[in-house]
């Protein structure tokens, strides 16, 4: 049974692998946190470099830090871990490359105390370095109170589904990131502690620090994992239809699931583009399969309207001419790395 105090601390779950060289600043970042009383998990997922180490010696010199070395499972198995051993009555993430501001974690139990809420949810600023704490922005008055659905409709299903939550323990208690899975894994475990019933509040304070290295995302290869894309939202289209019926049946809805699958089909296709023509071949079945959702999806009544800009008319070029798109596309990603 926990005690007062346990019920107020905020175990912060860190999946680390091989970030020696932005864990430390990281932590720093956590351990400044302002007017609440912290756990930091730090979960050593296998990291062939000096992680693992400075896990420990963190843990020595910090008594609030608790260390579980895994072999390496991935960021899912990771935090899985992390919510298993969390002894708090609240829990939040952040990745061992990113930062939080030092007001960040009072400020979000602040606001699930003030509006009555299991989740509360703040906005993202991103930093060209890693774990980089910039100068603080005063935080604006005010924040949005949601219900599930209400909350799915407005938010989730357009963008918002992001890990930047503080979740009080009873609300993320059998909720767990789906395993085996590397794209949408945390959107989905967002999806599973939003129930019917409860409030969440969200604020557009930018308070957690994300290093976002664009041109090193723009340059990593095609792998399989990236399917998940798709197949993250077909998962949440049926996780949203099982728990929230009514609100599955509303076109509006409908329309922007549509859009969200279009959305992650074209990204694939982006990156397949990516791959030599006789590399491209060895996925001709899944470019076909995907072609015919992309196609399904499109149909649905507003869909279209729904998706970003420039969105529709590359779905129709590349449902109309794939091997042409592919091909055109791949050459314009190549030219402007």
């Amino acid at each position: 049974m926990m005690t007062e105090n346990m019920q107020e601390r905020i175990s912060i779950i860190v999946p680390v692998y091989n970030a020696g060289g932005s864990l430390e600043a990281c932590v720093d970042s956590i351990l400044a946190s302002e007017g609440v009383q912290t756990e930091i998990l730090l979960i050593d997922d296998g990291s062939r470099d000096d992680s693992g180490k400075l896990c420990d010696r963190l843990a020595a010199e910090h008594d609030n830090i608790r260390v579980i070395h895994q072999e390496n499972r991935g960021v899912a198995c990771a935090r899985n871990e992390g919510l298993r051993a969390a002894s708090g009555g609240y829990v939040t993430f952040v990745d061992a490359d990113d930062a939080i501001d030092p007001r960040m974690l009072s400020f979000l139990l602040g606001l699930i105390h003030r509006d009555g809420s299991s989740i509360a949810g703040c906005a993202v600023r991103r930093t060209s370095a890693p774990a980089s704490v910039p100068e603080g922005e005063e935080i604006p008055a005010g924040s949005d109170v949601y219900s599930g659905d209400e909350y799915l409709r407005q938010r989730f299903l357009h963008g918002d589904h992001s890990m930047l939550k503080l979740f009080s323990k009873s609300t993320a208690e059998g909720c767990f990131f789906p395993e085996g899975m590397t794209i949408g894994e945390d959107m989905l475990f967002l999806l599973s502690a939003i129930r019917p019933g409860i409030r969440i509040s969200m604020s557009g304070a930018r308070l957690y620090y994300y290093y976002f290295n664009e041109s090193g995302a723009m340059e990593k290869p095609f792998v399989p994992s990236y399917f998940d894309q798709i197949r993250c939202w077909e998962e949440a289209e049926k996780e949203i239809g099982s728990r929230f019926p009514e609100l599955s049946r509303e076109a509006d809805v409908r329309a922007a699931i549509a859009a969200q699958k279009v959305t992650g089909s074209m990204l694939v296709i982006g990156k397949l583009s990516g791959l030599p023509a006789e590399q491209r071949n060895d996925y001709s079945g899944q470019i076909s399969e995907i072609r015919r959702k992309v196609k399904e999806n499109l149909a649905v009544p507003g869909c279209r309207e729904a998706l970003p800009k420039g969105y529709s008319l590359k779905a129709d070029l590349f449902c109309r001419m794939p091997a042409l798109y592919l091909g055109c596309y791949g050459q314009l990603r190549r030219r402007f790395r």
